[in-house]
């Protein structure tokens, strides 16, 4: 019952240009923080993680730093490629240089995919983003990963605003 507690509208679309990320990123921010004059959460469907950084950054700006809760096959913490620092296999590094997720507190669940070597799991780790792979996720069952998940958020604190992210492709990679 929560929509009977709680006021929920539909703010629209965030129009973005198909033809240059820099421009995209800086109109997908600008429209988030506009929104969140109006509103303190918000609720984002659609869109590859390109559109992270931008609306992190707007919610970041609000409230402090975000917690990050990301389901995913792919950590999204890769250095920026063909001199693009935000794209979709990178918001979360950027998120993490600009100081917009916290510190500690934020998790990779589900990851199985697209790590070009280990060093990529240990520069997520130095960022404080702990990593449950696939593997492990199937290896101690859900009820123990939900448990790591809050004990991590805690480390942010207890009112840390938190950024959930799911990508299909943690479902089923015939989906990715």
């Amino acid at each position: 019952r929560p929509l009977l507690e709680r006021q929920v509208a539909d703010l629209g679309d965030v129009d973005v240009t198909p033809f240059g990320i820099d421009r995209a990123v800086e109109e997908i921010h600008a429209s988030c923080h506009e929104k969140l004059k109006v509103v303190d959460r918000l609720v984002i469907m659609g869109g590859d993680h390109s559109l992270s950084y931008p609306a992190m950054k707007a919610v970041s700006e609000k409230f402090g730093p975000l917690v990050l809760i990301h389901f995913d096959s792919h950590m999204d913490t890769f250095p920026p490629m063909f001199d693009q620092d935000v794209w979709h296999g990178s918001p979360f590094r950027k998120c993490w240089e600009d100081g917009v997720i916290a510190k500690d507190g934020s998790t990779h669940i589900g990851i199985r995919a697209t790590t070009y070597s280990a060093h990529d799991l240990r520069e997520s780790d130095a960022m404080g983003i702990a990593t449950i792979t696939a593997d492990e996720v199937h290896e101690i069952g859900v009820k123990q990963c939900v448990e790591i998940v809050r004990e991590r958020c805690m480390l942010a604190g207890n009112h840390a605003p938190v950024y959930l992210s799911i990508d299909i492709d943690v479902l089923d990679p015939s989906v990715a």
